[in-house]
């Protein structure tokens, strides 16, 4: 069991069980764990679970995410009493039955260099092939594709629409539907999705409510559609 201690001017303000595989961090209302803050972006940092270890990555935020003093870049492994600094709040990790009993992991204090010991040869495959991905559509050298039910769609000009507009690219039905739901741009950056009123965007099981960055592999939900946006070379 594991959680995170939200803790503002030194003082706990609460609480949350990280009980879910992907747990969102934001200043979205949507965001499991909520950080009403102007230096906090909507969708700024997100935590998964996976094989009993926890895992923080930053979402692109503007601010960026400290763990000790020091920003994160790529996936980190938490640690009992870690404390992760997101604008002004601090988020000290609790785990209960933590890794420091795991006998697999060798003795440190540098928690990188430990979390690189516990990936595998095929887990580190599949991160540095997502990486290669995401940072060829950011250079031009490959295009971002939405996939759902066998169908597909290239995201290959500057706007796909989603929505129940006759001229939407990917269609949503339902007779709420807004006509444009959602719309992924291509940036020079890479591809963000821009979600639209009423749109009930979903990524990676957190609610979306500004523009979010999209990568490789990311699960999207718009309405009634459930998506996967993936990343093909040119």
């Amino acid at each position: 069991m594991a959680n995170f201690q939200i803790m503002q001017n030194s003082k706990i303000v609460g609480e949350v069980t990280l009980k879910d595989d992907i747990t969102g961090i934001g200043r979205n209302i949507g965001s499991q764990v909520c950080l009403q803050h102007s230096k906090v972006s909507g969708t700024h940092a997100q935590v998964v679970k996976e094989k009993g270890a926890f895992w923080l990555e930053d979402l692109g935020s503007t601010n960026g995410t400290y763990v000790s003093g020091k920003k994160i870049t790529s996936q980190y492994r938490l640690h009992h009493g870690d404390e992760v600094a997101i604008g002004e709040h601090t988020l000290k990790f609790i785990s209960i039955g933590s890794e420091e009993h795991d006998t697999d992991i060798v003795e440190g204090d540098n928690h990188e260099a430990e979390s690189t010991m516990m990936i595998n040869a095929g887990q580190l495959k599949d991160m540095l092939g997502t990486h290669e991905l995401n940072s060829a559509a950011k250079q031009g050298k490959a295009t971002g594709w939405l996939e759902w039910n066998g169908q597909e769609v290239p995201l290959s000009r500057t706007e796909v629409i989603i929505g129940k507009s006759a001229n939407a690219d990917v269609a949503v039905k339902g007779f709420f539907a807004p006509a444009v739901s959602a719309s992924v741009i291509r940036t020079r950056d890479g591809y963000l999705i821009r979600p639209r009123k009423r749109g009930k965007v979903v990524v990676n099981g957190g609610a979306v409510f500004n523009d979010t960055v999209l990568k490789h592999g990311d699960k999207i939900q718009v309405r009634s559609i459930d998506m996967v946006f993936v990343i093909k070379h040119s």
